[in-house]
Formats: C-alpha cells, structure tokens, sequence
C-alpha cells in the first residue's frame, strides 16, 4: 500500500471517529442534557401524581397535556388541595408511608429547610445553576439553593407585596401615585385619613401599625428590616436581628407601629384591611398581586365599583438607587421518593418554557382577570405596564426574603409582639430591640426544630 493510500485512509478512519463521536455527542444531548421535555429519560408508562393550590385543574392541563402530547409514555393526574394547613397535611403525608405520596408538591418559598431531606435535588443535566440563575430571578436561587448547594424547586411564579390604592381616594387628597419613599409616604398617608365627629378614623390612609386587622403585617415588617440593611441569620442560621447593636430591627418595628401610635392613620378597633378597602374606606394598603382577584370578585358580588391599581412598594430614602422588596411566592419541588424524578423534574423544566407560561397564563385569564406572574426574568416586559401585576414585575429583580425556615410559626411570633406594642402605645427603639430579643429565642427554637 502506497504512503499516499495510507494517509487518506488515516484521514478517512479519523473523518469517520468524528462523525461517531459528534453523533454519540448530539444523541446525549438531546437525551438526556438538553432537557427540553420532548425525550423523556424512562421507557414504559409513567404516572406522575402533581400536587397543586389554588389553580384550577382546567388550567393546569394546559401544561400537562402539553407535556404528555409530546411524551405518550407519560401521564399527570393533577391533585388539588387547599391552602389551609397544606403544609401540616404535607409532613403528615411524609410520616405515612402507607398512604400514597406525590412526585411533585407546591412549597413555599420559606420551607425548603423544612423539607430539604424530602426532596430530589434538580438535576444538572435537566437544568444547571447558571442557567436556572439565568432564566429565574434571583430570589429563587437564594429560597431554593439548599444547604448541600443543589436546587430543590422551581418557580411556576413570583409574587410579593405591593401597594394596592384606591385611585379616587387618592385623587382627593391631591396625589396621583403612592409616595416612592417611606418618609413621604407617611406624609401622603396622614394627609388621606379622615376623622368624624369624635376623631374616629373614618377613611383610613393605610393599613400599618397592627397586625390583627392588617392580613400582610409579618411582610410588611420583614421588608423594613430588610430596606433598614437587618441581618436576620448569622452563618449558623440562628437568629441575629435581636443582636444588632445599630437597633435595625427595632428602628423598622418602630417605623411600622408608628403609623398606628403615632401617626394616627389607622387603628386596632378598625375592620379587617381588605374589608376597608373594598368598602372604599381605606386609601391604601399592602398585598400580593391574587388580592386584586379577591377585591375584584366582592365587586362583582357586591354591585360595587372600585377604581384601584397596585405600585411598588416605598423605599427607605438613604437606600434609594440600591432597591428591596419582599418575595412571597411558591415553587414546585420532587420528592425524594418518586420513582420518576427525572421525567418530574423536565416537566417542571418544561412547564417554565416561555410557551407554556404564556399559554398557561391566557388561560388563567379565561376565569380571572389575569394568570400567574411569569417567575423567568427574560419576560419581565411583557407583563411590566398590567395595572395589577406590573408593579410585582417592576421589583421581583431585587426580591429578597431570609431564612425563617417556618414562615407561618414565626409570623406568630412577630405579629403578636406588634400587637402588644400598638395595644400598648409603642416602644422607644431600644424598646422594640428588647422586645426582638424575647422573640428571637423562641424563633430559635422554631428554626432548630425545623431545620432537616
């Protein structure tokens, strides 16, 4: 054989080398790297039980048959429950093996300790961090990134806390918009409230200050301390609010009670805040984006009318240009037991594809006035001029949250000190800080307990 005829044959042999190899590399990919949810990792039929809350399940088969039309093998049997004690039915269902479990559960975005232990971490080849830190806001990465550095949820949504105001009301006391930073908001709020005869509240300019007539106290309160720069853990995870010696924590209690012993605007003896506002009697006030469809729906029922919108939240005016807001949301985990977590886990990556959250979202919109707020950061614009959710959308870039572990425990906690302080005509700020240091302990507790 000439030296000619063995180099082309050598040429030949490694040209072939690399179109196997490029074969066998594509053909991983898109088995089993790619994740598009089109290819599903398991042969056979496959069940995956879904939990959900609130949606119904009209809309949720948007998704899932979405899903199983390009993967036959597979089918989603949707499982609704309620949001009332779900978390206490869900570790019940983990202690009782006998009882049917689910592939996949709705937690909230304060509950990954709780559950870590549970769950199935997201795979890498489904979806790695510097994508999923990519596509989500950063919020997610914090609440769901666990102790072992792996990712145990993700988002179908985000949500927070903004100002919901009656326009009218508004336009009244000569104001277009609620005030962008607190010490003009507390001006703008003593400006609206109105007083009858006997110097009752008779419109309220915002609902602050309690806790029992004010349904979103506990995130109010969180986002203060956290705009006031409040660490709330230290590096164990204990509790490090009540140990600050700048009194953070204290100065942002103060600032919320204040607007009740202080400022006067509203008061303990008052209706529940949702119920002033549909009323027409209270100017302002602080919920998640579905509080819109609440208020919306006791209009239809009621024959009333109300001209409100919803804007960012106010920031503190030293911090202005370096924003936060305050993520209350949920996400979708695996659980650790499921026969079938790879297909669970691109399902979950699939249903948070553009395509689908904007299919998911217009038919959400078919029994509501909108969907869910879209979590991927890269469809921050196409819902940020919405008057109910675009101001949600204008502040998920500088969510945050901390680690409470067990939002609903430690809620108790905090709301029941604020109380105490209104009732008791409120604190100099070294007297909140005193009073944080009682609660700390206790939340202490509730975070050693917790923790998986």
């Amino acid at each position: 054989m000439t030296t000619k005829l063995q180099s082309i044959l050598k040429v030949a042999i490694l040209l072939l080398i690399f179109v196997a190899l490029g074969m066998g590399g594509w053909f991983v990919y898109t088995n089993f790297i790619k994740g598009d949810g089109t290819k599903p990792p398991e042969e056979g039929d496959v069940e995956l039980i879904w939990w959900t809350l609130w949606e119904d399940e009209e809309s949720l088969k948007v998704l899932s048959d979405a899903f199983t039309s390009q993967n036959p093998n597979v089918t989603i049997r949707i499982v609704p429950h309620l949001e009332k004690n779900y978390k206490d039915r869900l570790i019940r269902q983990l202690n009782a093996p006998e009882e049917e479990r689910p592939d996949i559960i709705p937690m909230h975005n304060t509950w990954l300790p709780l559950f870590q232990r549970s769950l199935s971490p997201l795979p890498s080849t489904v979806l790695s961090e510097s994508e999923y830190a990519n596509t989500f806001y950063n919020v997610a990465l914090f609440d769901f990134k666990g102790s072992d550095g792996r990712i145990y949820a993700i988002p179908l949504m985000y949500d927070g806390i903004g100002v919901y105001y009656n326009k009218t009301l508004l336009k009244k006391g000569g104001f277009m918009f609620p005030e962008d930073n607190w010490d003009d908001f507390a001006d703008q709020a003593m400006a609206l409230t109105e007083y009858d005869a006997k110097g009752n509240i008779k419109v309220a300019g915002v609902s602050m200050g309690t806790a029992s007539n004010v349904q979103f106290s506990f995130d109010i309160v969180n986002l203060l301390m956290l705009q006031e720069g409040t660490t709330m853990t230290d590096a164990s995870g204990k509790t490090a609010f009540a140990n600050d010696p700048e009194m953070k924590a204290g100065r942002a209690l103060k600032t919320y009670v204040d607007y009740t012993v202080r400022y006067h605007v509203w008061d303990r003896s008052l209706p529940d805040d949702i119920v002033m506002f549909t009323e027409g009697n209270l100017a302002m006030m602080f919920a998640p984006s579905w509080r819109a469809q609440n208020i919306i729906d006791a209009l239809e029922w009621g024959g009333g009318t109300l001209d409100f919108e919803v804007a960012p939240v106010p920031q503190q005016p030293t911090f202005l240009g370096a924003q936060k807001n305050w993520a209350n949301y949920w996400a979708y985990g695996v659980m650790g037991n499921s026969e079938h977590s790879e297909t669970a886990w691109r399902f979950l990556k699939f249903i948070t594809e553009q395509d689908q959250l904007r299919a998911f979202y217009e038919k959400c919109k078919e029994v509501r006035e909108y969907g869910e707020i879209y979590p991927r950061r890269d469809m921050k614009d196409e819902l940020i001029g919405d008057q109910y959710v675009g101001a949600y959308v204008k502040m998920a870039d500088t969510a945050v949250t901390w680690r409470m572990v067990d939002s609903e425990k430690v809620a108790l906690e905090f709301n029941a000190l604020v109380d105490e302080a209104a009732r008791s005509g409120g604190y100099s700020i070294s007297g909140y800080q005193k009073a944080l240091e009682g609660i700390a302990v206790t939340i202490d507790q509730i975070i050693t307990s917790s923790y998986q």
